[in-house]
């Protein structure tokens, strides 16, 4: 899974993770993840059943994912951008 995801960002409140994946077309995937698989040791026996589960149910961990065209995905970013100076 890890070769898809290019990129993983953490909530922080350690309960979900975002992957981020570029294609070949120049869209851009961003999975919800509803626990974060970036630190599968730290999951409890019980969070790990949840995880496989998941895969069982669904067919993978994202419970969402959006699909961006590039300009929609640049203007994202400078959306972020722009939202983050504004908290300084």
């Amino acid at each position: 899974m890890k070769d898809f995801w290019e990129k993983f960002y953490n909530c922080d409140c350690e309960a979900e993770t975002l992957g981020v994946h570029k294609d070949e077309d120049g869209f851009v995937d961003i999975g919800f993840f509803n626990q974060s698989i970036y630190s599968l040791h730290a999951l409890t026996w019980k969070g790990r059943i949840r995880q496989i589960w998941q895969i069982l149910k669904h067919g993978s961990l994202w419970c969402d994912m959006v699909t961006l065209r590039p300009e929609t995905a640049k203007r994202l970013g400078e959306d972020l951008i722009k939202m983050s100076e504004e908290v300084k």
